[in-house]
């Protein structure tokens, strides 16, 4: 499974360069990918560290980056083949993400230009099973909360409002994402039916790579 657009990951990663910093431990450098097999492919970040070891920094401290490098880890963790894991991430940079893409107005193009990038392919890929689907993404909106917020906020917001902020687009989030499922029998045949139409395959996740860590949650 391919990345939508090369273009727009890259576009996303060189504007991140310009409106925030990483750790230097969380810094990664990835060579361009090209061609159709690209797999969620990234962008550079730096020089300091590989891709793989900047993603489990950001596994071990989520709390010490921007929110916006989550997607570092979504790359390679889809890369490695651990795609309920990359999901998992994925749904967990779209949560936390949400508040500063509404505060900041120019987070906005940038979390539209990852999502392009990561959500086609990890979403058509997590539709096939809507039980799994929901469990990976109730976990990801559970375990955002728990984690502790990055210390920046967007300009002009004082602690309180930056906390009123995410708590407000959290929810928004959270019911948004519970409102695409189908709530009955009949609906989740009909989705199932639809989704068999376009050739798409329904059923248990494929090649999910490892499990969800039991803290996870």
């Amino acid at each position: 499974m391919s990345m939508r657009s090369a273009g727009s990951w890259f576009a996303a990663f060189f504007l991140a360069g310009a409106v925030f910093a990483m750790p230097a431990l969380a810094q990664a450098q990835t060579p361009p990918a090209v061609g159709s097999e690209t797999p969620l492919s990234g962008g550079p970040l730096g020089e300091t560290v590989g891709p793989a070891e900047a993603a489990d920094f950001i596994i071990r401290r989520p709390s010490a980056v921007h929110p916006y490098y989550f997607a570092r880890v979504v790359d390679v963790l889809w890369a490695r083949g651990d795609r309920r894991q990359a999901a998992f991430w994925y749904y967990l940079f779209q949560s936390r993400s949400r508040a500063w893409a509404e505060t900041e107005p120019k987070l906005n193009d940038l979390r539209g230009a990852l999502n392009d990038s990561m959500g086609p392919a990890i979403n058509s890929w997590a539709a096939s099973d809507l039980d799994a689907w929901q469990e990976i993404g109730a976990r990801a909106i559970s375990y955002e909360k728990k984690i502790p917020l990055y210390a920046g906020r967007p300009e002009g917001l004082s602690a309180s409002q930056w906390t009123e902020a995410v708590s407000e687009w959290r929810k928004k989030y959270q019911d948004g994402f519970i409102s695409v499922f189908p709530k009955t029998v009949e609906e989740r045949r009909q989705y199932a039916a639809k989704r068999r139409q376009r050739g798409l395959y329904v059923g248990p996740l494929l090649e999910p790579g490892k499990p969800l860590p039991d803290d996870w949650r």
